[in-house]
């Protein structure tokens, strides 16, 4: 794009302002997003491109050989594509992924950024070998007759972004130097054969904007930012859209004395804005959408220029104050805008905070430097200390590992439950869960939670969960540390009389789900009490809370009666065997040919606390540590409440009599409120 040139007066100057200037500082960005399919003869072709890049310039040294100012650059960059090529024979999946701070690649130039000024009176910017490292793997299937090739290939590279070429006039006056506009790019399609509708795609244009300000000039006149959106909280409305606004303000101010010049135009800019998948952790599941999460909306004086809402300006006319509509879209949205007011005479002045002079580029929402999340959310939540990549939930204890899975900025950011977006509780451990069998379910989950302390989220609906469970599936180069999974609870007609957990103990990412009879409606009260217990001891099981001990049950077969006496058939083998009450009664049930009795050993799921949850329930006797024909029959009461101890109490007591059923807990084992363990990214330790 080539401008007009300045006028020949500014052309015939021996030592134009640009050279005066003691350099320039300031932004860039540029960024690519792209989709397209299609199909010519036996070749189709689907590509997703997607192109990040920005960063701050700094250009100190004039280099009188090149005409152009010489600096140095620092920010990052994003690449994000997947490709496919299918021509009948092979199919080649591509994806190419990587995110990181701009370095110089291996092997090339020295990193330079360059600022040209022409004889033609334009200018233009250059940035050469910045990149950051991105690994690209493809996957190839081909088929040769009856045989079948897959074959996969990763490698590592250094992608280029675009950055250049787009010239713009020189102002006639020291100032500004900004450029905010789409560029075409021609050249080399790469990754393979690329298609829009039935035609090679040739053109993958890319977004770019620069800011720059000089150095050294002193102005008599400022643009001052109100600070005035402390108390702005980014937000969504369901399903992504508009979900709150905050007028942002900027006025002219005389260094000294009164106010004597006005601008002919305010322009209004991000500099940099975040562009999370969807809009919260969970949603939407289906093609999450990165498109900015904060934009610039009608309203105040100014009209929004730009087809994504990253930049509004005035119209031309006289101004000593602009003010701008800045909207949310995302939970989690952030990003740094920009005010610059055009002078009379042409010249360029960039705001700055009114507050904090060194913000050129002022954080939306209002945050610490480095930070992702509002301030006003942190001074709510009393997290002001915490890192937004932390993870510290203390509550509960559990087995003394911190968190839950999710990030600070996770918790902030939140996700949907039925419907309604919720943020993550960044002091309490959350849990998430997803109700597919009922009333019984809703019923267990108040239950466990209240028992584990845990927060739990049980009303998902399965338009919230991916079928991978990860409830923080919707993430980008923000803070992240581990998917973290809900569990799923389901009927299932295989399983008769109480709940199982498929997988663990462990934590949420190592159970397949958890899975429940499937209730008639004839069930008693007691019933479904106790399958909504079994429920509670099984989602136990999925935050890696196991069993108070492993000694394993028998089941053996009494039969005969007081008068012949009794006898015990155990793996085929039949002996006498005595059989009474704790208390001393003798048994006088008539039990004829036999029937099968549950018995419970020593250091086995019954022991330990016997009001644990935790605890087996289903004996109906135990054998006589004292004597080895001595059977006592009993029944089993269950547990309701969640052990914080190895001990054997009550019926498994040591000093009762005749003696302790079952024992203490087995080595390592009890204490069960002692090992809840709810985060993804902490190795489960085997008990």
């Amino acid at each position: 794009m080539l401008a007009q040139s300045v006028p020949a007066l500014l052309q015939a100057q021996s030592s134009p302002w640009w050279k005066k200037v003691e350099g320039f500082e300031g932004t860039f960005n540029t960024h690519r997003k792209l989709t397209g399919s299609g199909s010519t003869g036996q070749l189709s072709s689907k590509h997703s491109i997607l192109t990040d890049a920005s960063g701050k310039l700094s250009f100190t040294r004039w280099d009188n050989q090149r005409d152009a100012w010489v600096g140095t650059v620092s920010g990052s960059f994003l690449v994000d594509h997947t490709l496919m090529r299918d021509d009948t024979a092979c199919r080649n999946d591509v994806t190419i992924h990587g995110a990181g701070p701009l370095v110089r690649p291996p092997d090339s130039s020295p990193l330079e950024v360059l600022l040209f000024f022409e004889d033609d009176g334009t200018y233009y910017l250059q940035i050469n070998y910045a990149s950051s490292p991105a690994t690209e793997t493809t996957v190839g299937v081909c088929v040769f007759g009856s045989g079948t090739e897959v074959r996969s290939v990763s490698e590592s590279w250094y992608p280029d972004f675009h950055n250049n070429g787009v010239h713009q006039p020189i102002p006639p006056q020291p100032g500004h130097l900004s450029y905010s506009g789409r560029v075409d790019d021609l050249g080399d399609v790469g990754w393979g054969i690329l298609l829009n509708g039935s035609a090679l795609a040739d053109n993958f244009p890319f977004d770019v904007t620069w800011n720059l300000q000089p150095i050294g000039v002193e102005e008599v006149v400022e643009v001052l930012i109100s600070d005035n959106f402390e108390q702005f909280r980014p937000a969504a409305a369901a399903g992504g859209g508009l979900g709150g606004t905050v007028t942002l303000n900027a006025r002219l101010h005389a260094k000294k004395g009164e106010l004597k010049e006005k601008a002919t135009q305010f322009h209004w800019q991000f500099a940099q804005v975040s562009r999370e998948p969807g809009y919260a952790l969970n949603a939407p599941l289906q093609q999450p959408g990165t498109d900015p999460d904060l934009r610039f909306e009608p309203g105040g004086n100014v009209v929004v220029s730009s087809g994504d809402g990253l930049s509004a300006q005035t119209p031309p006319g006289e101004y000593t104050e602009s003010s701008a509509v800045a909207g949310s879209y995302d939970w989690g949205g952030f990003g740094r805008f920009t005010v610059t007011a055009t002078m009379e005479d042409g010249r360029e002045i960039r705001g700055y905070l009114e507050t904090d002079p060194s913000q050129t580029e002022v954080r939306l929402p209002k945050r610490a430097d480095g930070d992702l999340i509002a301030k006003v959310w942190r001074d709510q939540m009393g997290v002001g200390s915490f890192s937004d990549s932390s993870d510290r939930e203390d509550l509960p204890d559990g087995d003394g590992n911190q968190g839950d899975g999710l990030t600070l900025y996770e918790e902030y950011r939140g996700f949907v439950e039925n419907g309604k977006h919720i943020e993550g509780d960044p002091k309490a451990k959350d849990y998430f869960a997803l109700n597919r069998a009922g009333g019984v379910v809703t019923a267990g989950l108040r239950t466990f939670g209240a028992l584990t302390g845990l927060k739990v989220h049980g009303r998902l609906q399965p338009s919230e969960l991916p079928a991978n469970r990860v409830i923080n599936t919707n993430h980008s180069a923000t803070p992240h540390q581990v998917d973290q999974h809900a569990v799923i609870l389901e009927a299932d007609s295989s399983v008769q009389g109480y709940a199982q957990a498929l997988g663990g103990p462990g934590t949420p990412g190592l159970i397949t789900k958890v899975v429940l009879p499937v209730l008639t409606g004839a069930e008693g009260a007691d019933e479904v009490q106790y399958l909504g217990d079994s429920m509670v001891h099984e989602l136990l099981h999925t935050v890696n809370v196991y069993h108070h001990g492993e000694a394993l049950e028998q089941t053996v077969t009494w039969s005969g009666n007081a008068t012949d006496g009794y006898f015990e058939t155990w793996n085929g083998v039949r002996k006498p065997v005595r059989i009474q009450y704790e208390n001393g009664t003798p048994y006088t049930i008539d039990l004829g040919a036999g029937r099968p009795i549950l018995l419970g050993p020593y250091g086995s799921p019954y022991s330990g606390v016997d009001n644990c949850i935790m605890r087996y329930d289903a004996a109906r006797g135990y054998p006589a540590q004292s004597d080895p024909d001595l059977r006592y029959r009993t029944d089993e009461i269950p547990g309701h409440q969640l052990c914080k101890s190895s001990d054997g109490t009550g019926v498994n007591d040591p000093g009762r009599q005749p003696q302790s059923r079952f024992g203490p807990a087995a080595p390592n084992r009890g204490n069960c409120a002692g090992q809840i363990l709810v985060n993804d990214a902490v190795k489960a330790p085997v008990r």
